[in-house]
């Protein structure tokens, strides 16, 4: 957001930025710092959080689709964002990890679409699990 001002000495207009926008390149930058701030300051976590995904990761230390125990996520079945209640219940936990090539929490957990999310997240990653381990060699 800009304001108009005439600038009298060399008798041309100059456009100089609002002080609220400034340290911007656009209005667009600004409205985008603006939404990720108001979503940080929206997205809270139990203060209990850290210690329920540390214990969680002592029972359920690797992926449950890959075995793999780097890059883990402690993902929640059920998105915390539509269904806060189950946020520390234990039972709406599975390990899944995030590693390139093989993105488990991406691809079980969200079956390949951020914005979607797998109720049969467990079974669907021990099934594959088991496929993967039972599988036929030439």
């Amino acid at each position: 957001m800009c304001r108009r001002a005439y600038r009298s000495g060399g008798g041309s207009w100059d456009w100089t930025p609002l002080p609220l926008f400034r340290g911007y390149d656009s209005v667009t930058d600004f409205l985008t710092s603006l939404s990720a701030g108001l979503l940080a300051a929206l997205s809270f976590r139990s203060p209990r959080w850290p210690s329920l995904r540390k214990k969680h990761l002592e029972t359920e230390p690797a992926c449950v689709a890959c075995g793999s125990r780097k890059n883990l996520n402690v993902h929640h079945i059920l998105p915390v964002h539509h269904f806060p209640t189950k946020e520390l219940e234990p039972t709406n936990l599975v390990t899944l990890c995030e590693n390139s090539g093989r993105n488990c929490h991406f691809t079980f957990g969200h079956l390949g679409n951020w914005n979607s999310w797998n109720e049969d997240v467990r079974a669907d990653a021990v099934a594959y699990r088991e496929k993967v381990r039972s599988r036929p060699t030439a």
